[in-house]
């Protein structure tokens, strides 16, 4: 009788045990759920915050840009400039680099466009005439450069070029963006983005002149890099045509080196657990 009873009630803590755990166990997977659905929300939503605050300050830049630009297609300077006649001597395009460029340039009072490109640009600015032959450098263009250059440029690559090409084909009024390789050369060529403004005379959607900047290497992560949070991940800033025109890491700045053959960060000579690093190496 007594192992009876023993048996009975072991019975009954096999029916009893999982109706009092199983609904403990539900409640503890549904407010997990919960609690992480919560949790992604609120980090989506911060993120969202954070990045709707990047775009802001690029938006800015931009219209200052635009801004900048428009401004100097309204100098005189400009206008002497693109509706002089066409140079008949490479003399005559000499003197004429030293009135509108050199020395000449920067004493005339008022805004030229000189000046304007020294104190608002920053980065190389230049000014493509399309309808204009130079024979100083035997192209069927004149490309003037109001900046120090550091960066060269191939205007036949660049009219062929996808962004140009999307600029002019959906007759955008700027773009910001990455030319394709080729286009730009020199030191750190690839690492910059550039600012293309075309000049249109009275509204038309055709174009002989436009209006360029060539950004410097960290013109964008100048933007972002002090917000904390995006240091925790990798942000891309990518131009209308999906090209990556800004990215955070890897960068300069990373503890860790980056080993560009392999693509993957690699320990070096640091220390893996460094005190004052947000992350380890593993």
């Amino acid at each position: 009788m007594r192992f009876f009873n023993l048996k009975f009630r072991y019975q009954i803590l096999l029916v009893m045990a999982p109706l009092a755990i199983f609904p403990l166990i539900i409640m503890i997977i549904l407010s997990s759920y919960q609690i992480a659905k919560y949790l992604e929300k609120q980090n989506q939503f911060f993120y969202q915050s954070v990045l709707g605050q990047i775009n802001g300050k690029i938006d800015f830049i931009y219209n200052q840009y635009g801004m900048t630009f428009e401004d100097i297609a309204s100098t005189d300077n400009f206008t002497n400039m693109i509706n002089a006649p066409q140079f008949t001597s490479k003399i005559e395009e000499t003197a004429f680099i030293k009135e509108y460029l050199g020395e000449r340039a920067i004493e005339i009072k008022g805004f030229t466009i000189r000046k304007i490109a020294f104190t608002r640009i920053d980065g190389e600015f230049s000014i493509v005439e399309l309808d204009r032959k130079s024979l100083l450098n035997e192209t069927d263009y004149k490309l003037w450069q109001f900046s120090q250059l550091t960066t060269n440029k191939d205007v036949d690559l660049m009219l062929k070029d996808p962004l140009f090409t999307y600029m002019k084909k959906n007759n955008k009024k700027m773009i910001f963006g990455k030319f394709q390789k080729g286009v730009l050369s020199g030191f750190e060529a690839d690492t910059k983005n550039s600012f293309i403004f075309p000049y249109r005379r009275d509204d038309s959607r055709e174009f002989n002149e436009f209006l360029l900047v060539t950004a410097e290497k960290n013109f964008i992560n100048k933007i972002y890099e002090e917000i904390e949070p995006i240091k925790y991940g990798t942000l891309y800033i990518l131009d209308p045509l999906n090209s990556i025109m800004s990215s955070n890491h890897p960068s300069d700045d990373d503890y860790y080196e980056y080993d560009e053959e392999n693509n993957r960060y690699v320990l070096g000579e640091d220390d893996p657990d460094d005190p004052y690093e947000n992350m380890s190496f593993k």
